[in-house]
């Protein structure tokens, strides 16, 4: 549901129920908490759970992600992750140049099939290209063994 200003109302939402990447994902601690033990609740320990809800934005394109921010800032709520993962496009790549500017949700695999069209690669090999985002690549400075003769991505 969408107030006016159009940001998403202040109800739950489900992941299932909604289209894939255009969500809020708002988990209640305390519910999920509860839930999760089942018969094995043990009455106080419940009381001591902190009452708040979590935030996950999964934006479809930049401008989502931007209104999806002004929204949670205007409200003052915390967001408590974002997923990248639609915004997977590569939008400038200068072979002659060896550069190129990505979506930070773009996963290395995909990059470097991308940079192999045209005889390129990035020479980094940190674990799990197929599953590591560009994003957390940069952001985390992961490299892998090649680092030793090619250097760091941050270098």
């Amino acid at each position: 549901m969408r107030t006016d200003r159009g940001c998403v109302a202040d109800q739950p939402q489900r992941v299932e129920e909604e289209k894939p990447y255009r969500i809020i994902q708002r988990i209640n601690h305390s519910e999920a908490a509860a839930a999760g033990r089942g018969r094995h609740s043990r009455g106080p320990m419940q009381s001591a759970i902190p009452r708040f809800t979590r935030m996950i934005l999964r934006p479809a394109n930049i401008t989502e992600l931007s209104n999806f921010l002004s929204c949670a800032h205007t409200r003052g709520e915390k967001i408590s992750s974002v997923d990248l993962s639609a915004l997977n496009r590569v939008l400038e790549h200068k072979a002659e140049d060896m550069t190129a500017t990505v979506e930070a949700g773009m996963t290395l695999a995909d990059f470097q099939k991308q940079l192999s069209t045209l005889g390129q690669w990035l020479p980094i090999d940190p674990s799990h290209p197929d599953k590591l985002s560009i994003g957390d690549l940069l952001s985390k400075n992961l490299s892998g063994p090649r680092r030793f003769g090619y250097g760091t991505v941050g270098e």
